[in-house]
Parts: C-alpha cells; structure tokens; sequence
C-alpha cells in the first residue's frame, strides 16, 4: 500500500453500465443501467468530503455488495487507486461499526470506483473526484479484512448511476441544473423502495414516493425525483397491466 497526493482540479468519469461477472473468467455482460431507484439493504450510503490523497491496492475481486464479492478477471488485474474520504455520516450496511470509528474521531475511509472496459471486463477507475467536494456515495463495503490500511474501504461499481453523487452528475448536467445537494439526495432515500418491497406492492410503493413529493414540493421539482417518479410510475403500471 503506498500513499500520494492527488492533483487539483481533476474531473470524474461516468460510467453508465452493468456487468455480471464470472468468477474466475472473462464472461461479461454489460447493459445500460436504466432504472436505479431502489434502496439496497445490503449498500453502504455515506456522506462525505473527498481528499487530495489516495492509496494503491491489488485486488483479485471487487465487491458489489456488504455480502457479494466477485472475482476480476487475471488478465485485467493491476494495481488500482482509492480515494481517501473524510466520512460525515454513514447508514445501510455496515453503518454501525462505521459510525463507531467515527464517534472516537476517525472519519477517513478509502473509495475505490470501477468502470467497464470496451470488452466489459471491469477496470479501475482513477481517484478523480476533485478534493474538497462533498458528495453522496452509494457503495459496498468491503469485509474488514480487506480495508487498506485499517481504513473503511468502499467499492463503487460500475452499475450505479448515482454511485458519487451529485459530484460528476451535477458537472454532467450543468452548473445551473436543478438538482439535489447531497444531503437533500440523503433524504431523498428514504421514499426509494427497496427492490422487496417493491415486488410485494409497487403501487404501495410509488404512493410513498409520490407523498414525499407533496411534503417536499420544492424538493421534488429538482433532479432526480421527477425522473424516479416517472420511470418507477411506468415500470409499475406496466407490471400491473400484464
């Protein structure tokens, strides 16, 4: 593990896709990641500060999830970078040991991001967020085991639009977009459905999100709610038509 300071002013690529990875092979295969409005238990979401520092590691695996690992294919293994982070809150999976580092004073976790390569074997991603930048992270834990150097270290895949946000997203969009800041995307969250719930009763589940709207009024005319309100709408009334 060997620690270097980051330049300034670096941008941050988005990668929009999902891959399915076979252990131990190069099997890929990758789609546009459309809809990704649910809450998932087994994420990590945290708020946090990223820093002009980053860290070197050389995984065989990358974790989707707190309980999922899967394997990177030996042919694309290298040395990949992580991002420090200054944590300001954590919740979902792996919230509670997080939050106890962070009530005796250590708030420093390491983000490592993924993208797809053009044969959709998976590849690391360089620490691009610009330092200084407070965002909203989706991501996996790691188990503790595989933390570089005794830090929290969290994985974001290349499956989640909303993995860093609303950092790239918001440079994306423009500077005068109507988004959410990342502490109104937190609270956003909360009326996402979790991918059970949904199955048990969308309907149920797209009221909810239609009442946060009506409490928040201002809220729901930024991005992405209006989006989520519609394409959750129209996944739902589809479902029940069938």
């Amino acid at each position: 593990m060997s620690l270097r300071r980051l330049p300034i002013g670096l941008s941050c690529a988005a990668i929009l896709a999902l891959a399915r990875l076979s252990t131990g092979r190069a099997d890929l295969m990758c789609s546009v990641a459309i809809v990704p409005y649910f809450r998932a238990e087994d994420m990590t979401y945290v708020l946090g500060t990223a820093l002009d520092t980053s860290v070197t590691d050389h995984p065989d695996s990358l974790a989707v999830s707190l309980t999922r690992r899967v394997a990177v294919p030996i042919r694309v293994r290298r040395v990949v970078a992580g991002q420090l982070i200054r944590v300001q809150s954590v919740r979902g999976a792996g919230a509670d040991s997080i939050s106890k580092r962070l009530a005796s004073g250590d708030s420093i976790a390491v983000l490592i991001r993924w993208g797809l390569a053009a044969d959709c074997s998976p590849v690391s991603l360089d620490p691009t967020i610009p330092p200084g930048e407070f965002d909203h992270f989706i991501v996996a834990l790691r188990p503790s085991v595989a933390w570089i150097a005794g830090h929290p270290t969290f994985e974001v895949g290349p499956s989640s639009e909303f993995g860093v946000y609303p950092g790239w997203l918001r440079r994306q969009r423009g500077v005068d977009a109507a988004m959410l800041s990342p502490m109104e995307f937190s609270s956003f969250l909360d009326a996402l459905p979790t991918y059970v719930a949904w199955l048990s009763d969308c309907r149920a589940a797209v009221r909810r999100l239609e009442e946060w709207g009506r409490d928040h009024r201002t809220l729901s005319k930024k991005y992405p709610v209006p989006d989520a309100l519609h394409q959750l709408g129209a996944i739902c009334s589809k479902q029940n038509h069938h």
